[in-house]
């Protein structure tokens, strides 16, 4: 088989450590891989994870929610997690999916939901955003699977943050940084966190609040005001071109 028809194969992520003779995927994972993908014994795929990179694999029987496989060959090692993450406020069901799915196949490292003043949706169905997450990964041909946070006041969230850790704070009402300044003044040693709110927009608190935490790069990104989910994509689409850090294969 060439390396270009590896694409091909079926796809499956695997928290465990897989350099044994046997994988044990959950029931859900299981399901999808037998009955929407239709492994059976006999077939090769691909597993993969973070620590061990991605394999080529053979099913050689399958027993409960064990795997039984043999390993054939290491498509790609392992890599560094990525330098983008992304914090925003929760938003209704279905742009929250739509959010998450294109922001994992964007390559963002973390994704930290926060609750603001005027935030409307005060909740988050983890095991749904977990799924979203874990698809969206397997689709994309990631290797890395995003961190879903607790969800958090904006305050503690930014408590929390590393001390390599900047964010990039999308704020409508900022009149001399622009996206553009903020790039190009990015700095090798450090995360970036793009925080973009509810859609209402961040209280003059809470904006207070930002300006005055040293981690926090105010910037606007444009004349126009955009959806929340919009605004997102949109500025980790820019900063991921700017420091080159998409977790994506080579293909040839």
């Amino acid at each position: 088989m060439t390396e270009q028809n590896y694409y091909n194969l079926k796809r499956v992520y695997c928290p465990e450590n897989f350099t044994s003779a046997s994988i044990i995927l959950d029931d859900k994972k299981l399901h999808h891989l037998l009955h929407v993908l239709r492994a059976k014994a006999g077939d090769q795929i691909r597993i993969f994870n973070a620590q061990y990179g991605e394999w080529l694999a053979k099913i050689d029987h399958i027993e409960k929610n064990k795997l039984y496989i043999s390993l054939e060959k290491q498509l790609r090692r392992s890599q560094p997690s990525g330098r983008v993450s992304l914090m925003f406020a929760p938003i209704k069901q279905d742009k929250l999916h739509f959010l998450v799915e294109k922001a994992v196949e964007l390559g963002v490292d973390r994704l930290i939901p926060v609750l603001t003043e005027r935030t409307i949706v005060r909740d988050i169905n983890t095991e749904k955003m977990e799924s979203y997450i874990h698809q969206a990964a397997e689709q994309s041909e990631r290797l890395t699977i995003p961190k879903l946070f607790s969800l958090n006041k904006l305050s503690s969230a930014l408590d929390n943050l590393n001390i390599a850790d900047s964010v990039i704070f999308c704020n409508e009402q900022e009149q001399e940084n622009s996206l553009k300044k903020s790039l190009s003044m990015l700095e090798d040693n450090k995360n970036y966190i793009i925080l973009v709110g509810p859609e209402g927009g961040f209280t003059s608190q809470e904006r207070l609040l930002l300006n005055n935490d040293k981690k926090v790069i105010s910037t606007h990104i444009g004349s126009r005001i955009l959806r929340a989910e919009t605004a997102a994509l949109f500025v980790v689409g820019c900063l991921q071109f700017v420091i080159g850090d998409m977790d994506l294969p080579p293909r040839t």
